[in-house]
């Protein structure tokens, strides 16, 4: 009450303003604010492509069953963690559904992993088997007639040498005792070598390129995606 002979009723604020002097403070909180929410959204982003990529559409769930692993691991509850293992393994595998979506399957880098594995093995045991079975038939031929095994084995090793696309082969004739000869590799051997060199470096680049891409198309993919 200023005893002005006025009565200020109500009042509506048109415009707000922030203090001439924190102007420039409260410009940057509000930068602050949206760089913040942008780093935020970026983040979510590289979450969801990286979950994406790796498990596909079974990536929460697989999220899920390795947090209830590492808690019942902690925990000391063996029997169950180890359930819970199988399960993650089947999932990440592809052999085992999305909980409550029939018919869709985790994909990506951890499924493509676990099938390389997978063939790697397969291919690692059959070629042991083979080595064994190769063994057990020389060492029955060898107990018969050992001379034949090791020839035949010789004529082999012999073979490969010589084969080999480093290797060049000079024919001497017969019953000379003392030769000098000045040897260099010949031209037209070493450019087939030299072109086939460059293919394989180049198969070796495309292959590399196709498989990158490959990762990044895994990556773009929607999180939630669904097997058709």
């Amino acid at each position: 009450d200023l005893d002005a002979g006025l009565q200020i009723r109500s009042f509506d604020i048109t415009r707000r303003m922030v203090p001439s002097g924190l102007i420039t403070k409260f410009n940057e909180v509000e930068a602050s604010v949206a760089i913040a929410a942008k780093m935020v959204s970026e983040a979510e982003q590289f979450r969801n492509a990286t979950l994406g990529g790796t498990a596909g559409p079974a990536a929460d769930e697989a999220l899920a069953l390795i947090d209830r692993f590492e808690a019942l691991y902690t925990a000391g509850k063996k029997a169950e963690s180890d359930e819970v293992l199988t399960h993650i393994d089947a999932l990440l595998a592809g052999r085992e559904p999305v909980r409550g979506r029939p018919g869709v399957f985790a994909s990506g880098k951890a499924t493509q992993t676990i099938e390389t594995a997978r063939s790697e093995r397969a291919r690692a045991v059959s070629r042991a088997q083979g080595d064994a079975a190769l063994f057990s038939a020389k060492l029955a031929a060898f107990r018969s007639n050992a001379g034949v095994v090791l020839l035949g084995d010789w004529s082999d090793a012999f073979a490969s040498f010589v084969n080999r696309d480093t290797v060049q082969v000079f024919m001497l004739p017969p019953n000379v005792s003392v030769m000098e000869m000045q040897i260099n590799r010949d031209p037209d051997v070493q450019k087939a070598q030299e072109k086939k060199a460059a293919l394989l470096e180049q198969i070796r680049i495309n292959q590399k390129n196709a498989k990158e891409l490959r990762d990044q198309e895994l990556q773009a993919q929607p999180k939630n995606t669904e097997a058709n």
